[in-house]
């Protein structure tokens, strides 16, 4: 573990160990405990960390026994952020989706993931472009995907139409993110850093944070 984290040790271990907490924070702590060892440096020669090793420097860097959901959690959002996967693989869209929301990779049914539900497929990209910094397109089948989600959940709703869908699972999003801003909170994370993720929330929900 560096030398420099900034965090409270005991703080971080009970976040590590909660299964709710969100990949993003649970990323936070581990980027903060190993810096490039994590992704690797390919100017500075180091390669980037085994899955299974890192995990167990954690354990006992942390004195934690982090549950296999927040692993999950993370090793999706480091699959997300390394490659394109989410944004080309309709398959890792959904696994991403499935392990960022709740911890779980998703279950086969007749041999294909079973399809998202609108807060798994919403917190799923507003996560991924929260520590991505960006927006970018997906594939046609993955637009596909998205737009087959929003008409399901439009035709199963008494309520809402398929315009409205998106808006009304936006304010539940919302609310997801305000929790993880707590968590920030408790860990110990610099309010510009809230402030920043406040001021350039890709969601278009509003918070009173």
């Amino acid at each position: 573990m560096l030398d420099t984290f900034p965090f409270d040790k005991r703080l971080a271990a009970d976040l590590l160990a909660d299964t709710e907490t969100t990949a993003t924070v649970l990323h936070m702590i581990i980027l903060a405990a190993y810096g490039d060892e994590v992704y690797g440096s390919l100017e500075h020669g180091i390669e980037p960390a085994d899955p299974v090793e890192l995990w167990l420097r954690i354990k006992e860097d942390f004195s934690v026994n982090v549950p296999e959901s927040n692993e999950n959690k993370v090793n999706a959002l480091m699959l997300s952020l390394s490659t394109e996967a989410f944004y080309d693989d309709p398959l890792a869209f959904i696994s991403i989706c499935n392990a960022l929301y709740s911890g779980d990779l998703g279950d086969l049914v007749n041999g294909a993931l079973e399809d998202l539900t609108m807060p798994e497929m919403l917190w799923g990209i507003y996560e991924v472009e929260l520590n991505r910094g960006d927006s970018e397109g997906f594939a046609l089948p993955i637009d596909r995907l998205i737009d087959e989600i929003i008409k399901n959940e439009a035709e199963d709703s008494e309520e809402l139409e398929e315009t409205e869908v998106v808006p009304y699972y936006e304010k539940f999003v919302a609310e997801m993110r305000d929790d993880m801003l707590i968590q920030m909170r408790m860990l110990g994370v610099d309010e510009m850093v809230i402030k920043k993720i406040l001021k350039e929330d890709l969601t278009p929900a509003q918070s009173d944070q």
